[in-house]
């Protein structure tokens, strides 16, 4: 069982962590940096976190946690606009996160084999869930799996987003994914 004492020590080696994250960028960000911002001693870090990759793993999860609630917090008058406060919700996160830490979390993330799996992640759960309830609520053509949307809708959010934080001239993320995303809901109408 962690302490008070231990969680407030916990707490500010992740606040310190994702705030040189965001202002160095995480591969140029060392754990005795984290260290010294959390005014803890290495031992403490790796006492709750085996590395600097534990820190990013458990920010993605608080992520996703917090999409899920949100998601379910959502009453929209159709699936099409829920499926679009998530798009944004989760540009939103993002943005937030700049272009920097995005960039570092994709190169971190993506060439290791196991570590990000489109299908497993919660934003592809949650348009998959939003479009199937689409398809049974007549919304949404059935000529296509929610998995399969789902996936789709994936790959062009985490595409464009790679295009963002790689490309300093690419138009602003969150005008950009929400009209694709309009442009793409259009398509899976039921007619």
């Amino acid at each position: 069982m962690i302490t008070d004492k231990g969680k407030k020590s916990r707490e500010r080696i992740i606040s310190a962590a994702m705030q040189l994250f965001k202002l160095k960028g995480y591969l140029q960000t060392s754990v005795s940096e984290i260290c010294q911002d959390a005014q803890v001693a290495t031992g403490t870090f790796y006492h709750y976190f085996k590395s600097k990759q534990d820190i990013l793993n458990g920010y993605v999860a608080q992520e996703n946690q917090g999409m899920q609630a949100y998601y379910q917090s959502l009453h929209e008058s159709s699936y099409a606009q829920t499926i679009l406060k998530v798009v944004d919700y989760k540009v939103e996160i993002f943005t937030n996160n700049g272009r920097n830490l995005v960039a570092d979390l994709i190169s971190v993330v993506l060439p290791k084999p196991g570590t990000f799996n489109v299908l497993e992640y919660e934003f592809t759960a949650i348009t998959a869930d939003a479009y199937r309830k689409g398809q049974l609520a007549g919304e949404f053509t059935s000529e296509i799996s929610p998995e399969s949307f789902a996936n789709t809708a994936a790959c062009i959010f985490f595409f464009t987003a790679i295009q963002w934080s790689y490309q300093p001239n690419f138009p602003a993320l969150p005008v950009t994914l929400h009209e694709k995303f309009v442009e793409i809901l259009k398509l899976h109408q039921q007619k």
